[in-house]
């Protein structure tokens, strides 16, 4: 797991109980192919001529929908119109 989850039991396989938590604004997106067509999406952002995308870089030539030699992880904060790419610098 990345974080601990909120389930503390599952007492029927209809019903989970689980604790209050407080919501992380962050969404994370794993890619695996440059595509989408959304503000947000890889291909979307590499078409712009964008080639550092939240911290990884991207080589010069990628087409679209083409495989990644490796998925790539993507965050973005959760604002309240549109998402905004993070990375960890």
């Amino acid at each position: 797991h990345i974080t601990p989850n909120a389930i503390v039991s599952s007492p029927d396989r209809n019903v989970v109980i689980a604790k209050k938590c407080s919501v992380f604004p962050i969404e994370f997106v794993v890619r695996g192919y440059v595509t989408g067509s959304t503000d947000t999406s890889l291909w979307t952002v590499y078409n712009k001529g964008v080639r550092n995308y939240c911290g990884n870089e991207l080589s010069d030539g990628l087409v679209k929908n083409q495989k990644l030699p490796a998925n790539i992880l993507t965050p973005t904060t959760k604002a309240a119109d549109h998402d905004v790419p993070i990375s960890p610098n």
